[in-house]
């Protein structure tokens, strides 16, 4: 091989090494390219002590994820891969993917925007059934659309070490969340799930709202930026009467009025997991909250309520949020613990 890159030659030494103080290396924003990747492959390929290695946002297209997977296949020290923002497509996700099937090292793999498609997810999903070492798998903007989200949920029947599985900005709509619906029926390791901007529905909404009614494991799921309006919101309030592991609760960005805050309203009445709730950005008025209000003087769990951006007076908006306030304040156990949900998921 050409020799090593003057940018690279420093790190591609203590690679080579195996420096032992050497476990984080970022090269995100550093136009690294597939020939720079072989240069990092060898290097990696004697090294035992990097654990963090951040490729995100450069120029590493198929070639260049076929280096990385071989070394992946029999690389035992990294747990965390950042390839944000590449071009590692349907192909390079196929690579990583045969690499999965063998790493019992890797927990968190970052792939948004990488245009994987629906063949990438496929690829990715076959790997999941036998990878039980990957926790977080963080798949935004990749254009996955219903048959994507498919192979994926099928996946998520069988395997139990996915915790986080980020799908924000793809194309899913109502039948790939039905998909995902099914699949979370028999799943118990998911604790997080991110669908924002997904074109999900009502109908969409009714399958997730199914599926929290028999789910007990997550305790996070995001559905801003969908198109959930307030029968969507029926459904999913009906779930929260008998679901108590869902612990935040993201719909801002919706199309969810009074008619749904009313739903919700009732819920909450009886809900005693919940402690983070988004509305924001709704159409949901001073009546919507009116009812929410109400409820939140029979609940007590409920410490993070955002309603800004829908159309409310200020007396009512501070209304709402002094009573959220008491809530936060009055149960100190469930204070520590939004505080660290806080801090967790800004």
């Amino acid at each position: 091989m050409s020799d090593v890159p003057p940018k690279l030659a420093e790190f591609h030494r203590r690679l080579r090494d195996n420096d032992p103080s050497f476990v984080l290396l970022d090269l995100s924003w550093k136009k690294i390219g597939d020939i720079d990747m072989q240069h990092l492959a060898i290097a990696l390929q004697s090294n035992s002590s990097l654990i963090e290695l951040n490729l995100n946002q450069n120029q590493i297209r198929e070639a260049g994820a076929r280096h990385l997977s071989e070394v992946l296949q029999f690389n035992s020290s990294l747990t965390s891969l950042g390839l944000r923002m590449n071009q590692i497509r349907k192909t390079g996700a196929q690579h990583l993917a045969t690499a999965l099937q063998f790493n019992s090292s890797l927990t968190e793999l970052g792939l948004s925007y990488n245009q994987i498609g629906d063949a990438g997810a496929q690829h990715l999903a076959t790997a999941l059934r036998s990878n039980s070492s990957l926790t977080e798998l963080y798949l935004g903007g990749n254009q996955i659309g219903e048959a994507g989200a498919q192979y994926l949920a099928t996946a998520l029947r069988s395997n139990s070490s996915l915790i986080v599985l980020r799908l924000n900005g793809n194309l899913i709509g109502n039948t790939g969340a039905q998909h995902l619906a099914m699949a979370l029926q028999f799943n118990s390791s998911l604790t997080s799930l991110d669908l924002i901007c997904n074109r999900i529905e009502d109908i969409g909404a009714q399958h997730l709202g199914t599926a929290l009614q028999f789910n007990s494991s997550l305790t996070e799921l995001n559905l801003s930026g969908n198109r959930i309006g307030n029968v969507g919101m029926k459904h999913l309030a009906i779930a929260l009467r008998s679901n108590s592991s869902l612990i935040v609760l993201r719909l801002n960005g919706n199309l969810i009025g009074n008619t749904g805050a009313q739903h919700l309203a009732v819920s909450l009445q009886s809900n005693s997991s919940l402690m983070k709730l988004d509305l924001s950005n709704n159409q949901i008025g001073d009546i919507g909250v009116q009812y929410l209000s109400q409820a939140l003087q029979f609940n007590s769990s409920l410490g993070f309520l955002d309603a800004s951006s829908n159309p409310l007076h200020y007396e009512t908006r501070n209304s709402l949020y002094e009573i959220v306030h008491r809530n936060f304040k009055n149960n100190k156990l469930r204070s520590l613990t939004l505080q660290d949900i806080l801090l967790r998921y800004r």
